[in-house]
C-alpha cells in the first residue's frame, strides 16, 4: 500500500476513481499495488506523476545553484565554496565537469514526511542532494542500481536487498518492483528493513554534444503491506542519470534521499546513510 496523503499534494486526485483508493482508521488513503492492477491506469498514472514530480524536485537549475537564503536548497561544506566561486569565475564546461568528477557536491533542505505513525506525522526530516560525475554509461549504472544482488558494490551499509514483487511494466524500458531492504544505521550499531515502490524508465535530457540525449531515472517511495501496519521509517530516494556531454562513457549522477527514522537517529548519521 503506497500513502497518498504525501502524493495527492503533488497530483490530482481526480487521476484515482475512488474505487481504487483504500482508507485507514485514520482515513488516510492509500493505493493498493498487486500484480493485477499493474497495467491499470490509474497506476500508470500514479507512476507518471511520481516520476514528474521527482524531476521538478531533483533538477539542478540556477536557482538551486544560488548561495543565498532564499535557495530551498543550502549547499553543504565545500560545495558552497565551489558554487560561489563558479559564480565569480564562471567556469568553462570542461571545467566544471573536472570539478563535478572529482568532488561531490550537497546539498539539503527539509520538508515534513507525512506518515500513519504518529510518531512521525509531525516530524520534518533532512532531504539530501548529492551530484557527481561517475566513470560509467547511464544504462550500466542504472542497471547496477536496480541489481538487488550488487547492492553492496555501491552501498556499505546494506545487509541485503531483495525483490518481493516484479510489476507489470507499459513497455521494456521500464522497470516497477517492490524492494525490501535491511540496512545498517552507522554509529548508532542498529539496522532498518524498508519496504519500497521502485520505478525506472528512460528520461530525455537534451543532446548536449554527447551524440546522446537519453538518461534514466530511478525513484523509490516507501511502501507497507497492510492498511493497519505502521510505517516506521518512511522513505523517499530519486537518482537522475544523464549522459556527460561528450563524454557518453560517464553519467551526471543527481541523489536526492529524505528518510524519516522512527528510533530517533540523529540528522547527521541520516546523512551519512544517503541510499
Amino acid at each position: 500500500y503506497l500513502d497518498l496523503s504525501n502524493v495527492l499534494q503533488e497530483i490530482n486526485p481526480s487521476i484515482f476513481p475512488r474505487h481504487t483508493l483504500e482508507q485507514d482508521e485514520s482515513g488516510a488513503l492509500f493505493f493498493e499495488i498487486n500484480s493485477n492492477k499493474g497495467r491499470s491506469d490509474s497506476f500508470q498514472n500514479l507512476l507518471e506523476a511520481l516520476v514528474e514530480s521527482s524531476l521538478t524536485l531533483a533538477s539542478l537549475d540556477k536557482e538551486e545553484e544560488r548561495t543565498d537564503t532564499q535557495s530551498p536548497w543550502m549547499p553543504e561544506g565545500n560545495t558552497t565554496k565551489v558554487l560561489q566561486h563558479r559564480n565569480t569565475r564562471h567556469y568553462t564546461h570542461d571545467e566544471w565537469m573536472n570539478i563535478l568528477e572529482n568532488d561531490v557536491l550537497k546539498w539539503t533542505r527539509t520538508a515534513a514526511i507525512p506518515s500513519t505513525n504518529a510518531t512521525c506525522r509531525s516530524h520534518a526530516y533532512p532531504i539530501l542532494k548529492t551530484r557527481g560525475i561517475i566513470a560509467m554509461p547511464p544504462y550500466e549504472l542504472r542497471d547496477l542500481l536496480l541489481d538487488s544482488n550488487r547492492v553492496k558494490e555501491f552501498n556499505k551499509n546494506s545487509l541485503g536487498k531483495k525483490n518481493i514483487c516484479i510489476l507489470p511494466s507499459s513497455n521494456d524500458d521500464e522497470t516497477t518492483v517492490i524492494v525490501e531492504h535491511d540496512m545498517r544505521i552507522p554509529i548508532v550499531g542498529t539496522s532498518i528493513q524498508t519496504l519500497a515502490l521502485t520505478h525506472s524508465r528512460p528520461i530525455h535530457c537534451g543532446d548536449g554534444g554527447c551524440g546522446c540525449d537519453i538518461g534514466y531515472i530511478v525513484v523509490s517511495r516507501s511502501v507497507k503491506r497492510g492498511l493497519e501496519e505502521e510505517e516506521k521509517d518512511p522513505f523517499y530516494s530519486i537518482s537522475i542519470l544523464r549522459p556527460v556531454p561528450n563524454q557518453p562513457e560517464k553519467t551526471d549522477l543527481i541523489n536526492v534521499a529524505q528518510m524519516g527514522v522512527s528510533n530517533h537517529v540523529p540528522g547527521f548519521v541520516l546523512r551519512k546513510i544517503g541510499f
